[in-house]
């Protein structure tokens, strides 16, 4: 098999850190990816993507990206972004007549398809990561009313263990005097 070239453009400062600590180099600088999902973001990868592909410089763009499931539930994704597969025409069937040609279709529809593709991905990928912040809080939240709980039963063990001593004492004091 032959040794495949990948050109890496992460998405956010701390992907853009985990892989310029191991090496990695980067041809283009890191994409910042924010707290939402931005239009100039999406635009910038849909450029980055069209050009480095149209280009000839790479002959696949790929998301590795998670995939939000369900609030609990995340899967991590790899997605072809381009080249787009396309469904095999119906030998049968008629062949067709397209206006204006299907060269210029695809150079209007490709840009579009792509920046619906990112756009999605990252959507799915915020989606994923908010929910396991909510997640990371709630099981913080649950943990910490645990603590109090228990922290509370010890404070009042010990105010009643004070309060049982001083009884305790009064009466040895009663019955001294008595």
């Amino acid at each position: 098999l032959g040794q495949q070239r990948v050109r890496l453009q992460p998405v956010g400062g701390r992907v853009a850190r985990y892989f310029a600590y191991r090496g990695w180099d980067f041809a283009d600088a890191a994409v910042a990816a924010g707290d939402q999902v931005d239009p100039a973001t999406v635009g910038r990868l849909t450029r980055l993507g069209l050009d480095h592909f149209l280009g000839g410089e790479v002959d696949r763009v790929e998301f590795i990206y998670t995939r939000f499931l369900t609030t609990a539930r995340r899967a991590l994704e790899t997605e072809t972004v381009v080249p787009v597969a396309l469904a095999e025409p119906d030998p049968a069937g008629a062949p067709y007549l397209c206006e204006p040609d299907a060269a210029r279709v695809l150079a209007a529809l490709l840009p579009r398809h792509v920046e619906t593709r990112v756009l999605a991905i990252l959507t799915s990928s915020f989606a994923a990561e908010h929910s396991a912040r909510m997640l990371a809080m709630g099981n913080a939240t649950r943990n910490a009313d645990e603590v109090m709980t228990e922290l509370t039963l010890k404070a009042n063990k010990v105010r009643q263990a004070v309060i049982t001593k001083e009884l305790l004492e009064i009466v040895g004091g009663a019955e001294g005097l008595a």
